[in-house]
């Protein structure tokens, strides 16, 4: 539950965002087109604002600084990875979680492709900021890692595999995956990789 000090997460409280309804979101996809198309550092607000038909003063209503699109975008973003995985988890255990969550991992990266941020941008941003950003991620990851240790536990999963080495690659090759991948095909490939890595081998009669 959010507090004045922070979230079960370890988050602090940020004050509420400006604008949350329709206006704020086109504003939010045209931000992630831009910084997609031309990087952060390049990106300007004044460009955002001509996607939109708006002029850069109006902007200032919804945000103080560039830097708060890219925040804000980039909380959205994990928070969306956050909810896939308790989808995900609703799914069943183990290998049934972890296939359910690359799929729908991968169908939100194929379409939303034109306008995500790339994590590398975090550094950009304020230090107050990247420590939520990296808090939320690590939330991410603890959880991956406790579905995967109860695999191990319950014997569905080899024993000898590392946890955040598993983790970590699953996320790494998750991002790479954009619009110049068929949906199926892309999640049929992530979920042999990680079905070979995880499952243990079956002997040969």
């Amino acid at each position: 539950m959010l507090t004045a000090h922070g979230d079960s997460h370890g988050r602090r409280a940020q004050p509420a965002r400006r604008g949350d309804g329709k206006r704020k979101q086109q504003i939010l996809r045209a931000a992630g087109e831009v910084f997609h198309e031309k990087g952060y550092p390049a990106a300007s607000l004044d460009e955002i604002a001509g996607r939109l038909g708006m002029r850069k003063s109006s902007l200032y209503y919804y945000v103080s600084a560039k830097e708060d699109l890219l925040y804000e975008l980039l909380i959205a973003e994990y928070e969306g990875a956050a909810g896939r995985l308790r989808e995900a988890m609703a799914n069943g255990d183990g290998i049934a979680c972890i296939e359910r969550f690359i799929d729908l991992t991968i169908g939100h990266q194929i379409e939303a492709s034109n306008y995500r941020v790339s994590w590398s941008e975090v550094d950009t941003l304020s230090l107050e900021r990247r420590t939520e950003l990296y808090g939320i991620s690590q939330h991410l990851v603890d959880q991956l890692e406790r579905i995967i240790a109860k695999g191990i536990l319950e014997g569905e999963f080899r024993t000898d595999v590392s946890l955040r080495v598993v983790v970590h690659s699953l996320l790494m090759v998750l991002s790479a995956v954009d619009a110049h991948y068929e949906r199926a095909t892309a999640t049929d490939w992530c979920v042999s990789l990680f079905r070979a890595g995880l499952l243990p081998a079956i002997a040969d009669p």
